[in-house]
């Protein structure tokens, strides 16, 4: 079996990829190749995260509140600027109130922080891949990276929506995601040993922020490499057998039945839509091209591990 005839869409990994692939390999195959029967987000939802997650960066970047309303605004696109999500109380106005709602935070506990630089460019949405052995590749973004106007120590500050009227830490503390942030950071301050990770985290429903933080480690790094090479690894071992399992504990999660309930035991020649190299090529300008090799040298080279 060679790697290389392994469908290139799910050679793609990223974070969110990778927690599908844990909770339903069979999922995760035929959301990256098939067309789903249905959207698993509605739009309001979608574009309420992405003004939200704007409007953030904007205050954290100083400028004037018209300006800020202005690019939450250009941002929404949904035909119907009163489009909602009324259960969970999701609108353009309140992804306003919500981003208002940041500013005691800005002023508060991220007082003493100040946006941090990359190649001359605020560091928000930082885009990164990673070249991976036989054509995988590895692809995340950061939203936004802060400096510690004494120390300069470095915070990842991480925005989160939700429905939920409560939220854990539990859900973030011990998240993989944080730990690739490891990759970025230690581009912008190479010598630094321990970052910080905060998860901004909106509750929609009750209009609160609760803020989670942690301290991580560089070293933590090695772990992250090798259980992402673990998902390589178990990926060519689902197309040596040409079987990627279903796991039925899944099929039925946040109170939404799966979208592929009815007809993931169906033949997957079936449903597979076929693979458009010209269409589907990954045309992402990322702002940082790394290479495992590089990365694991980086890790060696560290005198803190």
């Amino acid at each position: 079996m060679h790697a290389q005839t392994i469908d290139p869409r799910l050679t793609r990994l990223s974070y969110s990829g990778r927690n599908l692939l844990h909770s339903c390999p069979r999922k995760y195959q035929l959301t990256k190749i098939s067309k789903a029967p249905y959207e698993a987000e509605d739009n309001v939802t979608l574009a309420f995260g992405t003004v939200v997650g704007l409007g953030i960066q904007c205050v954290l970047e100083d400028k004037q509140w018209t300006q800020v309303v202005f690019e939450m605004f250009m941002a929404w696109n949904l035909a119907d600027i009163y489009a909602e999500e009324e259960r969970l109380n999701k609108s353009f106005w309140t992804a306003i109130f919500a981003v208002q709602s940041f500013q005691s935070i800005r002023t508060g506990p991220l007082a003493d922080y100040e946006l941090a630089y990359f190649k001359d460019k605020p560091a928000v949405e930082l885009s990164f891949r990673i070249s991976l052995p036989n054509e995988f590749t590895y692809r995340g973004y950061v939203d936004v990276v802060l400096r510690h106007k004494i120390t300069g120590q470095l915070l990842v500050l991480e925005v989160k929506t939700t429905g939920s009227k409560y939220v854990s830490e539990a859900s973030y503390k011990n998240s993989s995601q944080a730990l690739g942030y490891s990759l970025v950071l230690d581009s912008i301050a190479p010598n630094e040993s321990e970052y910080k990770v905060w998860y901004l985290v909106y509750m929609t429903t009750v209009q609160r922020f609760e803020l989670f933080p942690f301290e991580k480690h560089y070293s933590d790094r090695a772990f992250w490499i090798q259980e992402l090479m673990m998902d390589v690894q178990r990926l060519q071992y689902y197309e040596e057998q040409d079987r990627y399992p279903c796991y039925g504990e899944s099929c039925n999660s946040f109170n939404r039945v799966c979208e592929f309930f009815t007809i993931c035991t169906m033949n997957t020649r079936t449903l597979a839509v076929a693979y458009n190299e010209k269409e589907m090529q990954d045309k992402g300008e990322y702002s940082l091209e790394l290479s495992l090799l590089d990365i694991i040298q980086s890790q060696l080279d560290r005198k803190d591990i």
